[in-house]
């Protein structure tokens, strides 16, 4: 299975995503290597679905990423957030976008509506909202799962990311 280019420093030794589903305009071949590094690996962070417009991810949070109020620090679940979203704008990318091309956030923001403590289980749910020329709009739901099944959710997210020329960041 191959690797997109703007990936290829990652390690091939994870399986394939089971439920990645391959849209058809989309060249390349999207694995679970291609969003597994060792950040996301320390945030607990792992992408569980991902189809055309829409990702799922899922966060185990510890102690290690509290905050001096004894709360899970802000950058946590705002780094799951754009990880996920990240892999909708990547998927978003057409043939003639994609070959020399990467997407990149330029602007987000993060509304927590609950306070997120080390020990929640995280579900984040990015959907991408538009599409302009070279820009993806793309908002996220980070939910909490509570004893019992049910779900509440804890902060919004939104991102708009740019496909932008590889060249022009001076990547190869």
């Amino acid at each position: 299975m191959a690797i997109p280019e703007h990936h290829s420093h990652l390690s091939s030794a994870f399986r394939r995503l089971p439920d990645i589903e391959q849209p058809k305009n989309t060249p390349h071949i999207l694995n679970k290597q291609d969003y597994e590094h060792p950040f996301s690996r320390w945030m607990g962070l792992q992408l569980k679905s991902l189809k055309q417009g829409f990702a799922r991810s899922e966060q185990s949070t510890n102690e290690q990423q509290i905050n001096n109020r004894q709360m899970l620090h802000a950058a946590i679940p705002y780094s799951a957030a754009i990880s996920t979203m990240a892999a909708v704008a990547d998927i978003s990318m057409t043939k003639t976008e994609d070959k020399s091309n990467i997407a990149v956030a330029i602007h987000s923001g993060l509304n927590f509506i609950k306070t997120i403590f080390p020990g929640d289980e995280l579900e984040i749910v990015a959907k991408l909202d538009s599409t302009q020329k070279n820009l993806r709009y793309i908002s996220a739901d980070i939910i909490r799962k509570v004893q019992g099944g049910t779900t509440e959710i804890v902060a919004k997210a939104i991102s708009t990311f740019a496909i932008t020329p590889k060249q022009k960041l001076g990547l190869t």
